[in-house]
């Protein structure tokens, strides 16, 4: 048995912050993009367990505006208060995991997996100055789901991921989420 998963997101965060030593105050925005597929290939099911293996792609885009909120201070780089970079993180991804059923219909369960991304990373700021690296990270899943019917599914869970792309920056997150999906069976 074989599934296919495709999620994309997209969040904004703006941050404050205030550098101790110069006492330099800036203002960051971030958006961030991301899509994952990843295809799960059940080993057997059982009514306890069924162990699965996990491929698949993510790429996270973060998109970062700084601009210099204290009077007479600027970027060294452009000698303006205003700093925007792009970081895109490329990664495929292995892991395994296993979905537990808890009722005996298997309509409600939980499914947990842990990952390990081999990510290559592009930092380009807006002077067209790039960095590029690559590495190792990790991350992991823990969803509740309740099978609604013929592959209509519901979601809730947690997900946390570190990506390091070596000299083009690292990225870690942890979250909830909650979908309405579809896994279709081939």
């Amino acid at each position: 048995n074989s599934n296919l998963g495709h999620v994309d997101m997209k969040c904004k965060f703006d941050i404050e912050k205030t550098y101790l030593a110069s006492g330099v105050k800036t203002k960051e925005e971030q958006d961030q993009t991301e899509h994952e597929i990843t295809l799960r290939y059940l080993f057997f099911q059982d009514k306890t367990i069924n162990p699965y293996v996990l491929i698949g792609y993510n790429q996270i885009t973060l998109e970062r505006t700084s601009d210099i909120l204290t009077a007479g201070w600027v970027w060294s780089y452009n000698l303006r208060t205003r700093l925007k970079s792009e970081t895109t993180f490329n990664s495929g991804l292995v892991g395994i995991g296993a979905i537990v059923p808890i009722t005996k219909d298997k309509n409600i369960g939980i499914r947990g997996d842990g990952r390990v991304y081999y990510t290559d990373a592009e930092y380009v700021r807006d002077d067209g100055r790039k960095i590029t690296g690559s590495g190792v990270g990790f991350g992991a899943t823990l969803t509740a789901y309740w099978n609604i019917f013929k592959g209509l599914n519901l979601q809730v869970g947690g997900k946390g991921q570190y990506l390091d792309g070596g000299n083009a920056g690292k990225y870690g997150k942890a979250g909830a989420f909650a979908s309405l999906g579809y896994s279709y069976r081939f």
